[in-house]
């Protein structure tokens, strides 16, 4: 192909005219000029962004503007037309493209594998706490008071092996229970490395438990003690050891809170075990539909493979 280097840096190609131009900038007042080679297209358009050739550097540095680098000398023929260097290029972008993808599929693979190891665990420990969740709430239900004659609820508290029938008269007893079980929890801890939960009291049919959350502050917890794997359900909130005796009736408030948070906690529950139960057959599919994604540009023969031979016509 003809080439002709035309007036004000021009080009002439079979591809139309480019247009070479050196703007001169500075770093800083000290230093000398640097230049920045720009090359237009016809529309006036920049096509390569930019190339510095500096007074203190002898060699062309063209600027990394993409995954496929080019030469001051590849970006000069590519500018002229060869069609050789186009190819080049063309092909050089495609392999990064196919790189990509391939690395894509691959993660997609290893994480979609990952999750089905997992989510069959997952989903058995979600289906266990559903049941366990459920069988508390029936639980709850059967030890609810039922109102009297007049609209009240009947209130039993049991601690120490004393039943209490007045919310008032129970706060204290259930303040020195919780200072007791706080005590309890603490030397346990000291001995084996952990704190566990301490049973002080019942309410409701429920466990009143005890469990340190920190220093000097303590959770209070319900447990059902008609199983042996039944959860425990602990106040969100920290109670002061300090100050449990000015809690008073609240401490009871608390307790209610707790089993009536139960429904939501089981409708949560619920939610989870669908939302993994989806994403186990979202990806039994997938996987089922992954296939090797193959190409000439990363296949390599095999040792002793069979190659077919070619035969003149």
């Amino acid at each position: 192909m003809r080439k002709q280097r035309g007036a004000h840096g021009q080009w002439a190609s079979l591809y139309g005219t480019t247009t070479l131009r050196l703007e001169p900038w500075f770093s800083s007042p000290r230093d000398g000029p640097h230049y920045e080679l720009l090359i237009f297209d016809d529309a006036g358009d920049v096509i390569i962004p930019q190339a510095i050739l500096r007074r203190s550097v002898t060699v062309r540095v063209v600027e990394d503007v993409d995954d496929v680098v080019l030469s001051a000398a590849e970006a000069k023929a590519l500018v002229a037309g060869d069609p050789d260097v186009l190819r080049r290029v063309q092909l050089q972008t495609e392999i990064v493209k196919m790189e990509a993808l391939r690395a894509a599929h691959l993660d997609q693979q290893i994480q979609t594998r990952w999750e089905l190891k997992r989510l069959p665990q997952r989903i058995a420990d979600l289906r266990a706490r559903v049941k366990a969740i459920a069988a508390d709430v029936a639980f709850r239900d059967i030890h609810t008071p039922q109102p009297n004659a007049q609209g009240d609820k009947p209130f039993s508290f049991v601690v120490d092996g004393r039943a209490y029938t007045d919310r008032v008269e129970a706060a204290p007893a259930l303040a020195a229970a919780v200072e007791r079980g706080t005590e309890a929890s603490f030397t346990a801890g000291q001995a084996t490395g952990s704190t566990p939960s301490t049973p002080i009291a019942a309410y409701r049919g429920f466990q009143v438990t005890v469990r340190p959350a920190g220093s000097g502050t303590i959770r209070l917890g319900l447990r059902c003690p008609d199983r042996s794997d039944a959860l425990e359900y602990a106040t969100a909130r920290t109670l002061d050891v300090a100050q449990v005796p000015a809690y008073g009736i609240g401490l009871f408030q608390r307790l209610d809170n707790l089993l009536d948070a139960l429904g939501a906690e089981l409708r949560a529950a619920h939610d989870g075990l669908a939302r993994e139960e989806t994403n186990l057959a979202s990806y039994t599919d997938q996987l089922a539909t992954i296939r090797p994604r193959r190409s000439t540009a990363f296949c390599t023969a095999r040792p002793g493979a069979h190659r077919p031979q070619a035969h003149p016509p």
